[in-house]
């Protein structure tokens, strides 16, 4: 019997369906990602030894990763080689661009000393061989994990919203929230920053601006 569907028409069904099932694939990765997440920073609290802080923080996002990779569709996009969609000139402008946002909104932290102090803990001193380990492979860990978690895997996940407004807000909010130990401030900051690295991202097609901006972002607040 012949086949009623022309080739092209096959093609399209074949890939829309790859990514229903990257959809559903991502929302089951992501949701499992933070509850780890979550389990990982409750007890992370607790500890008051910078090695054993940074044992638990570097653990969380090794099994982030981790699981990202567990579901076969969603492996093969979060992991996928990406090209970019702007030219090398407009990408390192729009670098820039988000780079001095960054820089202009936080200016604007002192005004939070004048908030009631709303964090559950902080990050303890690590010194020597420990602390240069943590501004280099610690530093470059944590962006990695939080920009292919955030804006990768979550733009998969979320994309039954869309690739627009709502995506990114909802998204945004969740990278706020995923900093809910750290106090308002930074809730409010870090979805500020999810707002416009998700939309850097759509723009430039591209991770690794936002991996590098994260890494030098966290590396000027920590050094």
């Amino acid at each position: 019997m012949l086949n009623p569907y022309p080739p092209h028409w096959m093609a399209a069904r074949r890939l829309e369906q790859r990514r229903e099932a990257a959809r559903r694939g991502g929302i089951a990765a992501v949701v499992l990602a933070i509850l780890v997440n979550l389990a990982f920073q409750l007890v992370r609290l607790r500890q008051t030894d910078p090695a054993s802080w940074l044992a638990l923080d570097y653990g969380m996002r090794i099994s982030t990763l981790l699981i990202l990779a567990v579901p076969p569709a969603m492996r093969r996009l979060v992991y996928a080689r990406e090209w970019r969609e702007t030219g090398m000139i407009e990408t390192v402008f729009w670098i820039l661009i988000v780079g001095l946002f960054i820089w202009v909104t936080d200016c604007f932290q002192p005004l939070w000393a004048l908030v009631p102090d709303t964090s559950l803990g902080g990050y303890p001193a690590s010194q020597g061989g420990l602390r240069l380990l943590d501004l280099t492979f610690g530093l470059a860990l944590v962006a990695v994990h939080e920009e292919l978690l955030f804006r990768r895997a979550m733009r998969i996940a979320l994309s039954g919203l869309g690739d627009g407004r709502t995506m990114i807000l909802v998204s945004a909010a969740l990278f706020g929230a995923y900093h809910w130990w750290r106090g308002i401030p930074t809730v409010f900051y870090a979805a500020l920053f999810g707002l416009v690295a998700m939309l850097l991202y759509r723009r430039t097609g591209v991770l690794w601006p936002l991996v590098l901006l994260h890494y030098l972002t966290d590396l000027a607040y920590f050094a």
